[in-house]
This record gives C-alpha cells, sequence and structure tokens, in this order.
C-alpha cells in the first residue's frame, strides 16, 4: 500500500476501482469509500455487522487525496 492510501486508524478494505477503509468507534462500524475519478468520499456506518452500511456523510475532496479526507472524516467520527 503506498503512503498516500494508508489512513492511520483503520484498516484498508480490499477494492476494484476504488479506495476504501473501516474502523470501528463505540461499538458502531465505520466505512470510508472513494472511487476512482470520484470527487467525493462518503462515509457510512452500522451497528452490527448483520446489518447493510447506511449512508453517512458525502464531503468533497476539493483537489486533495481520499486519504486525506478519509482521514478527516475518522478524526471527526473519534474525537466527536
Amino acid at each position: 500500500m503506498s503512503k498516500s492510501t494508508t489512513v492511520p486508524g483503520t484498516r484498508a478494505v480490499p477494492m476494484v476501482n476504488g479506495h476504501a477503509w473501516e474502523f470501528s468507534h463505540n461499538g458502531w462500524d465505520y466505512q470510508v469509500v472513494c472511487l476512482n475519478g470520484s470527487d467525493q468520499v462518503r462515509l457510512s456506518f452500522r451497528t452490527s455487522p448483520d446489518e447493510q452500511w447506511a449512508h453517512g456523510h458525502t464531503r468533497p475532496t476539493n483537489g486533495r487525496s481520499a486519504a486525506s479526507v478519509a482521514r478527516e472524516m475518522y478524526t471527526y467520527v473519534t474525537q466527536a
């Protein structure tokens, strides 16, 4: 994995045509996804591994890397 796609505190999830990271916080699972060519990064959540992912928030990259935006989302969730 290249340094530019590393998001500390998360685990990379294999994905074709994009990047995805997952992490858990306070009993909830979170997933951050960015498809190749997209200028949006999507944060989803679920309260149980048996549930489908629910959309939580979408943030534009504004020219930054998906990993940079994913790091922001991770920090926002874990420090809220």
